[in-house]
């Protein structure tokens, strides 16, 4: 079992139909790696992630519920799940918490991540 904090700092790459922000960037910290993760911003803050790492990836999840509306920057904060890995992380599984701001300027956004991670 790790315990692992990560932060990311993410960049916009596109908007889906159904209005998730794609965005990506790179980890810090105990588990660094680049990120890819689609977010739903609404009532709510969901987001899928992928993190490779230089010994495979991990896939997860993580929802959280924001804390400010108005003014260009939106914070959140809530818990996120890993659910399964590839290579050296097949088996991974782990939970934590999941914090971050958007920039609603520019749609970037930084995430801190902390947790347990079992592989």
């Amino acid at each position: 079992m790790l315990n692992i904090t990560d932060t990311a700092h993410l960049h916009f790459v596109r908007e889906t139909a159904s209005s998730a922000l794609i965005e990506e960037g790179k980890a810090t910290g105990g588990l660094p790696g680049v990120v890819k993760v689609d977010f739903e911003v609404g009532a709510t803050v969901k987001a899928s992630f992928r993190l490779y790492s230089d010994h495979g990836a991990l896939i997860g999840r993580g929802v959280a519920k924001p804390h400010s509306s108005g003014g260009e920057y939106k914070s959140f904060a809530g818990t996120l799940t890993i659910d399964h890995g590839t290579a050296r992380y097949a088996h991974a599984h782990g939970n934590g918490g999941f914090y971050g701001t958007i920039n609603r300027g520019n749609d970037a956004i930084t995430v801190q991540t902390t947790g347990a991670l079992a592989y």
